[in-house]
């Protein structure tokens, strides 16, 4: 809403008017305070699954990002539609308050199997207690959000994959994360930098994941770096995660791709920070 601001002016024309103005003074009179619009809360992921071909099933968020049982329960489920679209309405704080955390600071929780890590990531509010995720369960296939590309350098003789995604993230109060942390891989070895810039608010939060992994020709290293930022809510697309080809060592330039969507879905399907 816009302010107005209305004023008396006085023209020398006649005593009566200068009398009316107050002998020459002005009067400024405001209205309301502008009310700044308010984001629309988040409560539902509406998603399509790319090159889906299992018929009608159903989509689910599981507690933790691994096979669903008796100890990993869905906290919501929906209709997953022949076509691969879903709408899948997220759980209340009710649902996941089992499963809420305080967030780490000083070392990165989103590489399961991490043993090492540098640097430091700090969160404004330390007492704030989250859940977060980045993969979803469809027919009992995890899936995660994000688009990935591939390019091989002639020149250097490496291969370059890219990944763009996103992330779900509950926070019970407003807090925000910066930082860098550097963090070493324990299946692997590899290392994994991730940078954060998140303002969280109170409530369900999407964040935009990119993600680059850098091949050396042997591909038996690899430099790879993800940073999460806030972003606005939007339908979403969604990828199975590549089995079967786990090894960052895998050969040539398809077989590393494969590899480094496996990763990507490893990373994403980790936990923010929470």
């Amino acid at each position: 809403m816009k302010r107005y601001a209305t004023y008396a002016l006085c023209l020398p024309l006649t005593a009566a008017l200068l009398a009316a103005c107050g002998g020459g003074g002005g009067n400024t009179t405001t209205g309301p305070a502008p009310v700044l619009p308010v984001a629309a809360p988040i409560t539902t992921v509406n998603g399509t699954v790319s090159g889906w071909t299992g018929g009608a099933s159903t989509v689910e968020l599981l507690s933790q990002p691994t096979a669903k049982s008796a100890t990993n329960p869905a906290l919501a489920s929906a209709t997953l539609n022949a076509n691969g679209t879903f709408a899948l309405t997220l759980p209340s704080l009710a649902t996941i308050t089992p499963y809420l955390s305080t967030a780490a600071t000083g070392s990165d929780s989103t590489v399961s199997g991490s043993t090492a890590c540098n640097g430091t990531r700090t969160n404004s509010d330390p007492s704030a207690l989250g859940y977060s995720f980045g993969s979803l369960s469809a027919g009992n296939n995890p899936v995660i959000s994000g688009t990935s590309s591939i390019s091989t350098s002639v020149d250097t003789n490496t291969t370059t994959a890219t990944f763009n995604g996103r992330q779900w993230v509950y926070s019970t109060k407003p807090t925000t994360f910066s930082g860098s942390v550097v963090c070493t891989d324990a299946p692997s070895g590899f290392t994994f930098t991730t940078s954060y810039n998140v303002a969280l608010t109170q409530g369900w939060n999407v964040l935009a994941v990119a993600g680059t992994s850098i091949f050396s020709a042997d591909g038996k290293s690899t430099i790879t770096t993800f940073s999460y930022a806030a972003t606005t809510d939007a339908p979403s697309t969604w990828y199975l995660v590549p089995v079967g080809a786990q090894s960052l060592q895998a050969q040539g330039a398809a077989a590393r791709f494969v590899s480094a969507q496996a990763t990507f879905g490893k990373l994403l399907g980790g936990h923010f920070g929470f």
